[in-house]
């Protein structure tokens, strides 16, 4: 079924043309191994990597340890978490330093105050935006905001908050309705999952909440919604989960980066009961297994995982760098057929243009550097966004 949608879009793809903003979600985009990221927002050079471009206080133009962005309608937004914000766009980048249009979770773009207000945020970490939500895991916050409607203006307020009973709150728990750093999030098909981190989980709401506080559905990783403990206090298994940092879905197929355990799992239809263990493993051979590795088919925290149905993109965290596979895997351990952010599958230092194994001090074109942090995927049209993370910036690498 994979080969004829592969066959179908690529089909579509030579009829249509392939300029940017036209493409479909699900045609393949081409990358090669090592490629230059074409943009880059927060910093002034490919050479620079300082918090807030090296100033005290952000700016329009400035990123402290953001995630990855994403486009939602006409709107382009980024999760600054270290300047506990959302910089909103009112179109996607096409330019290196483009400046943000407006905060979100900020009066100015000159502030990074913390809040637990609807208005306001702590260190968001992800989110997700769609033509009709805007959806951020507001981490140290212990909750998820949902703006009803893509923000266009600062002093844009969230019109419901999940983890929470209400606004003002920041309480965390293991409950259906409560959670404990959320990070990942995704939503599809009316649907919505986010990673609830620190309890070892991922909550599944089969339809977009619309109160504060609703409960959710389903769990993944745990037997039922009151148990926390990762990999369910025993080892490894596919039905187990140990600090869960992305999650996508395209309302069929289920992909969780389960950092702990070095792994992602794939999941061929959608769960529909708690704890339903996962199809595919990647990173180890099998479920059992969670070592670490720097090789093709091993992984070190894989933070995040997207697609566009076809391809499948992890960011390997410690490894400091984005793995790809040309189609989407089905079997355990299925090697990537490319490395963005390093030159091969056995080179995973930071910021190490030369790849000589030792860091240059300072980022390329074409390097990452999430050590001892994140590393966020989003891919949007021919755009893979990058959120990279300690060189403060979100690379933009355009396919072809």
């Amino acid at each position: 079924m994979r080969t004829l949608t592969l066959i179908f879009a690529l089909l579509f793809a030579v009829g249509c043309g392939s300029s940017i903003g036209a493409l479909l979600s699900n045609q393949v985009l081409l990358f090669a191994t090592f490629q230059p990221m074409t943009y880059q927002l927060g910093q002034p050079s490919f050479t620079s990597g300082t918090a807030n471009q090296g100033n005290a206080n952000p700016s329009a133009t400035s990123l402290r340890f953001p995630g990855a962005g994403m486009a939602g309608g006409t709107n382009f937004y980024v999760p600054d978490a270290g300047n506990n914000r959302v910089l909103g766009y009112t179109s996607v980048p096409n330019v290196s330093m483009r400046a943000a249009d407006f905060p979100i979770g900020q009066a100015t773009l000159a502030t990074a105050a913390t809040g637990t207000s609807s208005g306001a945020m702590n260190n968001p970490l992800a989110l997700w935006a769609t033509s009709s939500h805007l959806f951020v895991s507001d981490t140290g916050n212990n909750r998820v905001l949902i703006f009803a409607g893509a923000p266009v203006s600062s002093g844009s307020t969230a019109s419901f908050v999940l983890g929470q009973t209400g606004f003002g709150l920041n309480g965390t728990g293991g409950t259906a309705t409560t959670m404990d750093s959320p990070v990942g999030i995704c939503s599809a098909n009316g649907k919505l999952l986010v990673c609830d981190r620190d309890n070892n989980r991922v909550l599944i709401w089969n339809s977009i909440p619309s109160a504060n506080g609703v409960a959710a559905d389903l769990v993944l990783g745990q037997a039922n919604l009151s148990s926390v403990l990762p990999n369910r206090g025993a080892t490894p298994a596919a039905n187990t989960l140990n600090w869960p940092w992305g999650v996508w879905t395209d309302g069929t197929i289920v992909a969780v980066a389960d950092a702990a355990n070095h792994r992602v799992l794939i999941w061929n239809s959608f769960p529909t009961t708690n704890g339903q263990p996962a199809d595919v493993v990647l990173g180890q051979a099998g479920f059992t297994t969670s070592g670490a590795g720097l090789t093709a088919t091993s992984f070190n925290v894989p933070t995040d995982v997207t697609s566009n149905g076809i391809q499948l993109f992890v960011g390997d965290c410690e490894n400091n760098r984005v793995l790809l596979w040309d189609t989407f895997p089905t079997v355990n351990q299925a090697a990537p057929n490319k490395v963005l952010g390093q030159g091969d599958f056995t080179h995973g230092r930071q910021n190490d243009d030369d790849q000589n194994t030792v860091d240059d001090g300072q980022p390329s074109q074409r390097t990452l550097n999430s050590a001892g942090g994140f590393l966020f995927v989003r891919l949007d049209q021919s755009n893979l966004f990058v959120g990279d993370h300690r060189n403060h910036r979100v690379g933009i690498w355009r396919g072809n």
